[in-house]
């Protein structure tokens, strides 16, 4: 089976959705259910801890970065999100306003505050962190968000202590 393409990047059946963040189709309001994932799949944002698996030190930047979104992108409104080993899987609502901006773009601001934290953190370099571009679906009506909820929930339950 051939690649489907999205916007300029051509994308694995296996990933196809996968969004860039220049896809135009990113620029649509509503709501988003958003994955991104460490490179290689690295379980780089928790470990064990005192009290069984919790949040590495880079899981709790990216905890604070996540939370900073909505003041780097208005009209951006936070829903449930869970950080996993290896991934942080979210749902976002975006607003029509302009300030918002598509969904690519408010992954990307968040990439970039994240990257800095890091550096000011004395964690190293951040370029390697995330894959390229990540997988976003614009979550079509009330029961698709419940299940997208529902996922995230179940995840957080599985692992982390809250």
């Amino acid at each position: 089976m051939a690649p489907r393409t999205a916007g300029l990047r051509a994308v694995p059946p296996e990933r196809d959705r996968r969004v860039a963040p220049s896809w135009s189709a990113g620029a649509y309001p509503g709501v988003w259910g958003v994955t991104l994932w460490t490179t290689d799949r690295a379980p780089l944002l928790m470990g064990l801890g005192e009290q069984g698996i919790d949040l590495s030190s880079l899981g709790r930047l990216v905890e604070r970065c996540w939370h900073d979104v909505t003041r780097r992108s208005p009209g951006v409104i936070l829903d449930e999100y869970v950080i996993l080993p290896d991934r942080l899987r979210a749902v976002l609502h975006i607003s029509g306003d302009r300030r918002s901006g598509a969904i690519g773009r408010v992954v990307a601001r968040f990439k970039t505050a994240l990257a800095r934290a890091v550096q000011v953190a004395g964690l190293g370099t951040a370029d390697r962190i995330w894959e390229e571009g990540f997988d976003g679906h614009l979550v079509q009506g009330p029961d698709e968000l419940v299940l997208w909820r529902r996922r995230i929930r179940a995840g957080r339950e599985g692992l982390v202590p809250r």
